[in-house]
């Protein structure tokens, strides 16, 4: 090891582009700002041998007191120390041992009971295009994430074996683009899907040729699109949400809380601990692993409890 450790920018420096390599351009231009606006202003000038375990406790604790996700940085923010002990620079992170108070996730605002889920699906079937309620009803049976949702293709969507696959998401970088998952991602999973959801999308399959006045079914055709048959916005979800007229007691619903409350009920439907990691793509296993260890049996019982929940 060196006498004289180089800053904490210079090791970031040689961290970011690795970094950036495993992660999506939204997600790396959000970890890269947050980098800018209040890691590297602390601690870029520091030498990483000068960077005390102290320290990192103050920092912390400042960004705690005015930023919501300060868990995040912290996070961030030892990564680039794990590179720097990878690299010979030093031995150990000061960050591994500071104090993080556990903040109590608030669930009141977050899921959704059946009675208002049911409510608002009814109020998005009768005030709603057919399209934007078809959204709504997969979004409920699913869990899936909004760029998911806003990703699929009628090649997804296997109405012989009823069933979903995952395999790409929407993603924001310059523009909107299409960025697939790598085939061993955990992310990457096929899930069943109920009866009536499927009887939704196959209604809408062929509302949508009628609407795009396409003779074939197009399988690399997305789901859900603009009025221009172009890639949706992100906040177009959210948007549609503001047109419906149930609301939360506190608030509006989010489409966030769509996938907190389809956890929820997986967890409440007792289903097993891996099916139900599979299906959100949480899984922390290997995929080779994820998928000797989860019956095809395992996922339809999962499938069919959550829909129960939901309909009686």
């Amino acid at each position: 090891m060196s006498n004289q450790t180089p800053t904490y920018l210079e090791v970031y420096a040689q961290w970011l582009p690795v970094y950036k390599t495993k992660v999506g351009e939204s997600t790396f231009d959000k970890t890269e700002r947050d980098f800018n606006n209040h890691i590297l202003p602390i601690l870029g000038s520091l030498q990483l041998d000068n960077i005390t375990q102290e320290m990192c406790q103050q920092y912390f604790n400042q960004w705690s007191v005015v930023i919501e996700h300060s868990n995040k940085l912290r996070t961030y923010a030892a990564r680039v120390f794990n590179f720097a002990i990878k690299l010979n620079y030093i031995e150990s992170n000061p960050f591994d041992r500071i104090k993080v108070k556990k903040v109590q996730r608030k669930y009141d605002d977050k899921i959704y009971t059946r009675e208002l889920l049911t409510e608002f699906l009814a109020a998005c079937k009768n005030e709603l295009e057919f399209q934007y309620y078809t959204f709504f009803h997969l979004l409920t049976y699913t869990g899936l994430n909004k760029g998911e949702m806003l990703a699929l293709t009628w090649e997804d969507v296997d109405f012989d074996k009823n069933t979903l696959r995952i395999n790409k998401t929407i993603s924001k970088g310059a523009e909107l683009y299409t960025r697939f998952y790598d085939d061993y991602d955990l992310l990457n999973r096929n899930i069943p899907i109920d009866d009536e959801t499927m009887a939704n999308l196959k209604i809408w399959q062929e509302l949508q040729a009628i609407y795009l006045n396409m003779a074939d079914n197009d399988n690399n055709q997305l789901l859900f699109t603009s009025n221009k048959n172009t890639i949706l916005q992100l906040s177009a979800p959210a948007k549609w949400i503001k047109k419906v007229s149930v609301k939360l007691p506190k608030g509006e619903i989010t489409i966030k809380g769509f996938r907190t409350t389809h956890e929820h009920l997986l967890f409440e439907a007792g289903g097993e601990m891996l099916a139900i990691k599979e299906r959100l793509g949480l899984s922390t296993e290997t995929r080779s692993r994820r998928m000797m260890e989860v019956r095809a049996e395992d996922r339809m019982e999962l499938m069919e409890k959550v829909t129960n929940l939901l309909k009686y």
